[in-house]
């Protein structure tokens, strides 16, 4: 079991690398602005950038807003659409199933 569990993961990574690129190219992008207009350290820059301190200021409030719709919006919800699509409910059941998968009880003759 733990084999499968392993083999979700990596799909899971695999077919959501492109939402992954995004939030890193998001924090990214918020470092460069922090470090580059609000003339911040670079590790004060990070830390801003990925909401773990707070620079008060305009550039801090349009990150912000804008980091609360691209990032938990976005591209949390693509993550979670993508699960759900491919949620299957019958595959946690080894007895339930479609009717063609299931095995006809033989007739007594």
């Amino acid at each position: 079991m733990r084999r499968f569990s392993w083999i979700r993961v990596t799909l899971f990574l695999r077919q959501s690398r492109w939402g992954f690129v995004l939030i890193v190219l998001w924090f990214a992008l918020g470092t460069f602005a922090f470090y580059h207009w609000a003339h911040v350290p670079l590790k004060e820059a990070f830390l801003n950038a990925i909401y773990f301190r707070e620079h008060r200021g305009s550039l801090w409030d349009l990150y912000s807003f804008w980091g609360q719709c691209v990032l938990f919006g976005i591209v949390i919800s693509i993550f979670l659409m993508q699960a759900l699509q491919r949620y299957n409910p019958l595959a946690w059941r080894p007895d339930c199933g479609p009717p063609s998968a299931k095995v006809p009880a033989e007739r007594p003759d």
